[in-house]
């Protein structure tokens, strides 16, 4: 019977020696797979990089989007004062225009009988402005009556006034009214561009006809291009003149610019409840954009110090966040080890930590973590 228990304590003892052996050897192999180890000549050809935790600004950011666009007075839509056919245009999308150079010709009827009108009210007016004259005269010397005189007064101003506003009206069709009167009427007239710019947005082809209504093409003077954001009402009173602005176009994505908040708008959008804001483009870079184009954009309002590393420092790995932390040193190898971290935003290529105590007085790899993580995940 002693015999027995002397067995049952010899395996007892057998197991837990068992057990204390396996444990210790689950340890080693956590900290061998958390270990990474490289040479010092390495570490020199492959340029990585040791340093420390640092404190950093990361702005607070009012995310918005837009697009470019150019002030209400570099911009002209080109239309038809009175409706007519297209008779001759020669311009292409983006072709370059400058002030008063001939863009469009219409031809209608309706231009012969305008002029057919004045020449019609202007023949009148000599007749009516002498009877006018004659019937002032006879009233003075009580020759006529008072309803005589004021029936002469009105139909000359009246024909007066109908000059006037078709000699507009001509002008507004770049018709001379000094050629109409000496019997040059036209079919056709003429429409020039009003500022220097390049021709876009051309609708119209030859024959095609255009109403008042219908823009014909749009003259944009890019000279002093803009960003035009929309912010939400609530972000009103974080955004002020001077602020900078970072964005970048989904054309050229890994690209981004600096732009600077010059005019915030003063008036809700009472649907959509946004409030436009105008950014200025520095001339260095406002030539490789075109008016038009949209653009996300990040407006950099105030700033927090935080504790941070370079992004690249920072790996993911199977959703967990680490950083290769120096524990030793000798004459041939640095010693890493992996150290979990959590974090938070990234600005300009630092990332804010949420647990900086951790690291603090600690040795980090800054450049190089990557690989060097992946080959230890990697054995």
């Amino acid at each position: 019977m002693k015999s027995i228990y002397i067995f049952i304590a010899l395996v007892t003892l057998s197991l837990t020696s068992c057990k204390e052996t396996t444990d210790q050897s689950e340890v080693q192999d956590d900290e061998k797979e958390n270990q990474v180890i490289i040479s010092k000549a390495q570490f020199q050809d492959s340029n990585l990089e040791k340093g420390k935790i640092r404190e950093s600004s990361f702005p607070d950011i009012v995310r918005t989007n837009g697009r470019i666009d150019v002030p209400p007075q570099n911009r002209a839509s080109i239309n038809a004062i009175m409706g007519g056919y297209i008779k001759n245009i020669e311009l292409l999308e983006g072709d370059k225009v400058s002030k008063g150079q001939f863009l469009v010709s219409l031809e209608s009827t309706e231009y012969v009988q305008l002029q057919q009108n004045y020449m019609d009210v202007a023949g009148q007016l000599d007749y009516l402005k002498a009877e006018f004259e004659r019937q002032q005269i006879m009233l003075e010397e009580n020759i006529t009556s008072k309803k005589s005189f004021l029936k002469a007064e009105s139909d000359y101003k009246r024909a007066y006034s109908a000059l006037n506003s078709l000699q507009s009206k001509l002008r507004m069709l770049n018709i001379d009214p000094a050629a109409v009167e000496a019997g040059k009427i036209r079919s056709v007239v003429n429409i020039y561009s009003p500022i220097s710019g390049n021709a876009s947005n051309i609708s119209v082809s030859r024959g095609s006809y255009v109403a008042p209504t219908d823009q014909i093409m749009e003259i944009i003077n890019s000279e002093h291009i803009h960003l035009e954001l929309v912010i939400f009402e609530k972000d009103v009173r974080k955004v002020k003149p001077g602020q900078k602005i970072i964005f970048n176009t989904p054309e050229a994505s890994n690209e981004s610019f600096e732009a600077e908040v010059v005019l915030v708008g003063k008036a809700i959008d009472q649907q959509k409840r946004t409030v436009r804001v105008h950014g200025h483009l520095p001339d260095s870079i406002a030539s490789k954009f075109t008016v038009g184009m949209f653009v996300e954009a990040q407006i950099l309002t105030s700033e927090t110090k935080k504790q941070g590393l370079p992004e690249e420092a920072v790996i993911e790995q199977d959703g967990e966040y680490f950083v290769l932390v120096l524990e030793n040193e000798d004459e041939e190898n640095f010693y890493f080890r992996k150290q979990r971290v959590s974090p938070g935003e990234t600005f300009e290529g630092i990332i804010s930590l949420e647990n900086p105590e951790n690291l603090q007085n600690e040795t980090v790899l800054i450049k190089g973590a990557f690989s060097l993580i992946g080959e230890a995940g990697g054995e």
